[in-house]
């Protein structure tokens, strides 16, 4: 009954979506119709296929993919997000990069007969009903990795049964720690604690090549913080302190989590910002700007390197955003109240190396404590402890992937002979 519901309820949606009057919706419809005549164009050879949801758990995937290329395998990657899909598209890593047709079950069929994978991995916790019926009746094995799930997931709602029956026939299940373990286990679903691919992945990007003039220009000879995936709400508490943080000689460097028009001109019109493309362009100076303005893509975890304090953003909605990245670099790290579900944030906050704050006069008061107690260089090195203390996981887990796809050679040669 559940199946059924569900499917008219995929194909009814995947109808009504293109009348969708917003424009993001419309240009993913006009972005899945275009989908479909790359995949039929495109030479899949068994690939591994990855499903991401959008650039987050990309930076999961990615250390498990870069240890699976070292085996010359084909690797496609789909994303639901045009997000993701926008930000990878051209990643030399990947030999394709897709969006993941709309989950109905003749879409399922279509794509699964195009692409023909020797294995699927999901990434966290992405699951897709008719996907994954179809992967099952196909005897392709499903892999999860960095899988995280709390009680209120919902897997574990009446409406989540034939999801997690799916879970039961999955070749391997890594999870990032017990209590995901713990609740899976519950329904008789084996699963195997590895930890967080991301730690690896935010572990190469210190050593990474990257240099940008104007930024370490900026941040040169002064105490500076970054304050990355900004959401208005965050930014509203750095407004009520930025005189006094001037005042500190402290700069501020912003990355919002959106790079919608009508914010950034409000981040510029309210910290007296200047924008990274008008440095880049020559239409600003920054030798007298108190904050600086990132308003380009996929930098902000390279950024993280020009300051030495990082305020993570999203506290103040559904939750943070990623604290490994700038934890990796060394720095202490700071974000709002909503961070509960997220267990690297807990340990960092435990161990002295990330802090909380609700409010302006908390932000201020943990800011001036770093500044003056002289306490941010330890706090940064108990972040960074956290990911030394992590790591290893992406290395296990193409291991196991790697015996999955060996087995899955082998019975294929045997079925022919």
């Amino acid at each position: 009954m559940i199946e059924k519901s569900y499917n008219l309820i995929a194909r009814i949606a995947s109808r009504l979506i293109k009348f969708f009057p917003n424009q993001k919706v419309k240009h993913l419809v006009n972005a899945q119709q275009e989908n479909w005549k790359r995949l039929q164009t495109f030479t899949f050879n068994s690939p591994v296929w990855f499903h991401i949801a959008s650039s987050g758990e990309f930076e999961q995937a990615r250390p498990v993919i870069e240890h699976l290329k070292e085996h010359k395998l084909q690797i496609i990657v789909t994303f639901f997000s045009p997000s993701g899909f926008q930000a990878h598209k051209n990643n030399s890593l990947l030999d394709g990069v897709f969006y993941l047709p709309f989950d109905t079950q003749s879409n399922a069929t279509k794509f699964l007969t195009i692409v023909q994978p020797a294995v699927c991995i999901l990434v966290k916790y992405d699951f897709w009903l008719n996907y994954l019926l179809e992967l099952e009746n196909r005897s392709i094995p499903v892999c999860l990795i960095s899988g995280l799930l709390s009680p209120n997931h919902f897997l574990f709602k009446w409406y989540g049964r034939e999801h997690l029956k799916r879970l039961t026939n999955f070749a391997c299940i890594s999870v990032q720690n017990e209590e995901t373990r713990q609740l899976l286990e519950k329904q008789s679903i084996h699963s195997t604690v590895t930890g967080d691919t991301r730690v690896d992945r935010s572990l190469q990007l210190p050593e990474t090549v990257y240099e940008n003039t104007f930024m370490q220009n900026f941040s040169k000879n002064n105490t500076t913080i970054l304050i990355g995936s900004a959401w208005k709400e965050d930014l509203d508490l750095f407004k009520e302190i930025h005189s006094e943080l001037i005042r500190q000689n402290v700069k501020l460097i912003i990355a919002p989590h959106e790079l919608e028009t009508e914010f950034l001109s409000w981040i510029k019109k309210e910290f007296h910002a200047v924008s990274l493309s008008e440095l880049q362009n020559n239409t600003m100076d920054s030798s007298n700007a108190n904050t600086l303005l990132i308003d380009e893509i996929g930098i902000l975890k390279y950024a993280y390197r020009y300051a030495d304090i990082a305020y993570i953003g999203g506290g103040f909605g559904k939750g943070i955003h990623n604290t490994l990245e700038a934890a990796a670099y060394s720095i202490p790290v700071i974000f709002g109240p909503n961070y509960k579900e997220f267990i690297e944030a807990k340990a960092m906050i435990e161990s002295g190396g990330a802090f909380t704050v609700q409010s302006k006069s908390e932000l201020l008061h943990v800011l001036l404590d770093l500044f003056q107690s002289h306490q941010a260089k330890k706090a940064g090195e108990q972040a960074k402890q956290y990911l030394l203390n992590q790591q290893g996981a992406s290395k296990q887990v193409a291991d196991k992937i790697m015996q999955i796809l060996n087995k899955y050679d082998e019975e294929s040669a045997e079925t022919q002979q």
